[in-house]
């Protein structure tokens, strides 16, 4: 099999992603609810701390996505140069 890697590109790239991947969660907005009984507000609560959690998670994966992209690229680049210094005894 054989891969093709520009690697500047790629990696320029998989910066982008962890970039665009960071920040995702939007600010709390310090919304206090607690001397409210209405049952729509407290459901709009948990919503939201269930869509906060979840773009936390999301960003975890971004995250470790990226990092074992970096590695892969890395692993890539050094197995193509032990080839060449072989072909090249």
């Amino acid at each position: 099999m054989l891969i093709k890697l520009n690697q500047a590109s790629v990696s320029k790239e998989i910066s982008s992603i962890r970039t665009n991947g960071q920040g995702l969660k939007q600010s709390n907005g310090n919304v206090n609810l607690s001397k409210t009984n209405l049952v729509t507000f407290k459901e709009y609560v948990n919503m939201f701390e269930d869509y906060q959690s979840a773009l936390s998670n999301y960003e975890n994966i971004i995250e470790q996505d990226t990092t074992a992209m970096d590695t892969t690229v890395t692993e890539i680049v050094e197995n193509d140069r032990e080839i060449a210094g072989q072909i090249n005894k």
